[in-house]
């Protein structure tokens, strides 16, 4: 006879991470719509069930345990996986086909969003889910069915499709480029310069590449977004190094302007990553063919001539 041994409850592992991750089970009930004594019941209660600790209370703040640590990391990508299959056939049952995508913040509110009412209305019994992620994931570890990664074709068990290469393209205000008076690369050199904190060296790059002076290429003002960045930019704080695909309509519409012809070239590239070993659902499929054929579209329309 074969035995099974009780589970805890979906409510205690809820009650767990959520304290986890706030640190503080009054959070985390808020969070659940709990009240603080039954999220500390159902913690001490997975606590008796384990034989283990999973929080330790140092003045007067919970911190997970180095058990309660190892144990976030298996419960996390378990409800993740339970919270997308109970959408996924929810999804399903209303005949709605769920995609679950990790994609760059930028990359997706920049140049896919405003895509958007294209595919969905080629595609009107699809419905995409978005999470924010940064770094290449395990699939087999994540809920998700495809994921943007910029770099380099190198995610393991994936197979990657090319979108485009990174150009990174100078540009200001108008306003800015008449007030400093930008008519040469050498011009743009001497000019306030804005940074992308990620890319500190991208000026510097763009400077040596065209042999002019590079004093100047490491001082500005720093951000740590590409959307700052762009408004940064348009609201005249200075010349700004962004990739061109994530100002087309700032460019369209006149806010930001090409100050110089020449383009900063990135050894990375966007690429659409599919997990390797799994079947790929029909959805999936015509997603990608879409964003391919997305990609080819805008690259060869980006790229405005200078004023």
């Amino acid at each position: 006879m074969q035995f099974k041994r009780r589970l805890p409850s979906i409510t205690a592992l809820q009650a767990f991470e959520s304290a986890a991750r706030l640190g503080s089970f009054t959070l985390a009930s808020e969070e659940l719509h709990l009240a603080q004594s039954a999220i500390s019941r159902q913690v001490r209660g997975l606590e008796e069930y384990l034989g283990a600790g999973l929080f330790d209370l140092i003045r007067q703040r919970i911190v997970l345990t180095q058990t309660g640590q190892i144990f976030l990391e298996e419960v996390r990508p378990v409800l993740a996986s339970l919270s997308a299959s109970c959408a996924r056939v929810s999804a399903h049952a209303d005949g709605v086909q769920l995609i679950e995508m990790a994609t760059l913040p930028t990359f997706c509110s920049r140049w896919l969003i405003p895509r958007l009412p294209d595919y969905y209305a080629k595609n009107r019994r699809a419905l995409i889910s978005f999470t924010s992620k940064f770094d290449p994931f395990d699939f087999d570890a994540e809920p998700f069915d495809l994921a943007i990664h910029f770099g380099k074709p190198d995610w393991p068990d994936a197979t990657m499709c090319h979108l485009f290469d990174e150009h990174m393209v100078a540009v200001c205000s108008p306003a800015f480029k008449q007030e400093h008076q930008i008519r040469s690369d050498k011009d743009l050199a001497a000019a306030p310069l804005l940074h992308m904190s990620l890319r500190r060296a991208a000026w510097l790059d763009w400077c040596e590449q065209l042999s002019l002076p590079t004093e100047n290429a490491v001082c500005g003002r720093m951000y740590d977004q590409f959307s700052m960045l762009t408004e940064a930019a348009a609201a005249g704080l200075g010349a700004a190094l962004i990739p061109d695909l994530f100002i087309e309509e700032e460019l369209r519409t006149g806010k930001l302007v090409i100050a110089s012809q020449s383009v900063l070239e990135s050894d990375s590239g966007y690429y659409l990553a599919i997990p390797e070993h799994r079947p790929t659902p029909p959805a999936v499929e015509a997603l990608r063919d879409w964003l391919i054929a997305e990609a080819a579209s805008s690259a060869k329309a980006r790229m405005p001539a200078a004023d």
